[in-house]
């Protein structure tokens, strides 16, 4: 066990970590390896609630402002032997007014050894909800869902400035993006018809001279929902007759030919969640 021996009152009195200095105040000892790994165990009286056993503070010869505050550094070796910085817990005043303080609790990792904001989590005063991660069993879901004491409590994700808050599959595509502008779907390639679209949305043709056309699409089970409508003018004054899905593709039918401008046919596909 380390020893914290801040209690002595001569100077030059020590423990592992800390020594007390001609000033008598005490100051950080010289940082050295320890061969084994150190544990901090505190036993009170308290067994409803957190128990905080170590407290890192930063207090600054100037004055504080937006930004000051204390964390935690975590290093580790490369392949090549070299201690590199590879992640850091910060603690953070966004407004540092006295009585009035702001924080945030930032999470940062390393990429060739200098540390990055990954997330920032948020104070607002008098809060009573905030946002629960729950780990699943095999073939569930992870579950992102709202805590807190009021019955009911929505779930935002917002972009910054015009950016969109945007719902995206495990193939990086964006499947949903939404801003102040509308409702987006994944790019502007879902605009060109094409035969074989294995996405949730699309356009494809029924060329001149045709009535229907077999769309290919993984994503498509015979139980699928998909909606559809021409979205050009056509020579033609045909509508949409039917939608039929089927294991990988589904087939869409007009009511007669388009004629030569062809039917470019928009088509939007639901899952049902069996």
């Amino acid at each position: 066990m380390p020893n914290f021996n801040i209690d002595a009152s001569a100077p030059g009195a020590e423990g592992d970590f800390f020594v007390r200095g001609a000033n008598g105040r005490f100051q950080p000892k010289a940082p050295s390896a320890l061969a084994t790994a150190q544990t901090i165990t505190v036993n009170d009286a308290t067994n409803n609630a957190v128990s905080r056993g170590l407290t890192l503070s930063h207090t600054t010869s100037g004055t504080a402002a937006a930004g000051i505050g204390a964390g935690l550094l975590l290093r580790a070796e490369n392949a090549a032997g070299t201690t590199r910085s590879a992640g850091a817990v910060d603690a953070i005043h966004t407004a540092a007014a006295d009585g009035a303080e702001i924080s945030a609790l930032v999470l940062g990792a390393g990429i060739a050894g200098s540390i990055l904001e990954v997330a920032r989590f948020a104070a607002v005063a008098s809060a009573v909800n905030g946002l629960a991660v729950t780990a699943s069993v095999t073939d569930e879901p992870v579950i992102v869902g709202a805590r807190g004491s009021d019955t009911n409590v929505a779930v935002a994700l917002r972009g910054k400035g015009t950016g969109r808050a945007a719902l995206i599959g495990a193939s990086g595509d964006n499947l949903f993006g939404v801003s102040s502008e509308g409702i987006f779907v994944d790019s502007a390639s879902v605009l060109t018809p094409l035969p074989t679209v294995s996405r949730n949305c699309g356009v494809v043709r029924v060329p001149s001279g045709a009535t229907s056309v077999t769309v290919t699409n993984t994503l498509c089970t015979a139980n699928s929902l998909i909606f559809a409508q021409i979205r050009n003018t056509l020579t033609n004054n045909v509508t949409v007759r039917s939608v039929v899905p089927g294991a990988g593709s589904f087939v869409i039918t007009l009511s007669g030919d388009p004629g030569a401008s062809h039917a470019d046919i928009a088509f939007f596909m639901l899952q049902p969640d069996t």
